[in-house]
C-alpha cells in the first residue's frame, strides 16, 4: 500500500469475535455520513450529564412524530467494533432504542449519522460539555454540572461559560 492510501484509512484488528474472524474495519478520516443500526452504537460512558434531560418527554415526542432530524454525531476508538455518541446525543439514542422497543418500526432503528474521526477522550468530553449545554440546560445557576458532579473554576453566568467552551473547543479544533 502506498503511503498516500495508508494516510487516508485507519485500519483497526483484533475486534472482537471468533478466532477465525479476520475482519478488517476500515473508518473514514473525514467526517463521513453513515447508516448504523442503533445496536452498533453505544451511549457514551463519561457523558456528563447525570440526570434525566428535563427535555425528554419533548424530545421523544418530537422523534415520534417526526423522525430524526438532526443526525447523531459517533465516532469509534481504534479496535472497537462498536460506536458511541461523539458529540452529545445520548438523550436520542436513549429514546430511539426506547421507541424501537415500543413499536419495532425499523425508522428508529435504522438512523443517520454523521461519524467523526476519532481524536482523544478530552475531545469527546469538551464536545458533550458543550453540546448538552447547548440542549439541555446542563449547569446550574453557580455553574455546577447538575445532578452532583462539580467541575473546577465554574463561571458566573453563562456567557462566562459559553466564552470559555468557546476557547476550549478552538484549544481542541471541536
Amino acid at each position: 500500500m502506498n503511503e498516500l492510501a495508508k494516510s487516508l484509512t485507519q485500519t483497526y484488528e483484533g475486534l472482537s469475535g471468533s478466532a477465525n474472524d479476520k475482519l478488517k474495519v476500515v473508518d473514514p478520516v473525514v467526517e463521513t455520513p453513515m447508516v448504523l443500526n442503533i445496536e452498533q452504537i453505544e451511549l457514551y460512558e463519561n457523558n456528563p450529564r447525570t440526570f434525566k434531560n428535563p427535555k425528554y418527554d419533548d424530545i421523544k415526542a418530537s422523534i415520534n412524530a417526526e423522525g430524526l432530524k438532526q443526525p447523531l454525531c459517533v465516532t469509534r476508538r481504534p479496535g472497537d467494533s462498536k460506536y458511541f455518541v461523539e458529540a452529545g446525543g445520548n438523550t436520542r439514542l436513549s429514546i430511539l432504542w426506547e421507541l424501537f422497543e415500543e413499536t419495532s418500526d425499523y425508522k428508529y432503528a435504522n438512523i443517520s449519522v454523521i461519524f467523526r474521526p476519532w481524536k482523544d477522550d478530552s475531545n469527546i468530553m469538551v464536545s458533550h460539555l458543550i453540546e448538552n449545554e447547548l440542549r439541555g440546560e446542563m449547569f446550574d445557576d453557580r455553574g455546577a454540572v447538575k445532578g452532583g458532579k462539580s467541575r473546577p473554576n465554574p463561571p458566573s453566568n453563562r456567557e462566562n461559560f459559553m466564552n470559555k467552551t468557546a476557547r476550549i473547543s478552538k484549544c481542541t479544533r471541536y
